[in-house]
């Protein structure tokens, strides 16, 4: 799945649907662990920085990443 993930990362930045700045210009720094149902990825940022430590999910027909929670304090 993390191959995937920097693979949509990747394709989706070069034909500039997202900025090389957004979380999905960094999806090779995220940790995939789980697959929702709609089959996308649940995945932790491990960034550093503010959201480090944020868990966010991405599926099918959503643009960017939507925040869920986070593992920090």
């Amino acid at each position: 799945m993390h191959e995937i993930l920097v693979e949509v990362g990747e394709d989706n930045t070069e034909a500039e649907l997202w900025d090389e700045g957004d979380l999905a210009g960094h999806l090779h720094q995220c940790v995939p662990f789980a697959l929702p149902n709609d089959g996308g990825a649940a995945f932790v940022d491990h960034r550093p920085g503010p959201t480090y430590g944020h868990v966010y999910e991405m599926g099918i027909g959503h643009r960017r990443a939507a925040p869920r929670w986070s593992f920090r304090r």
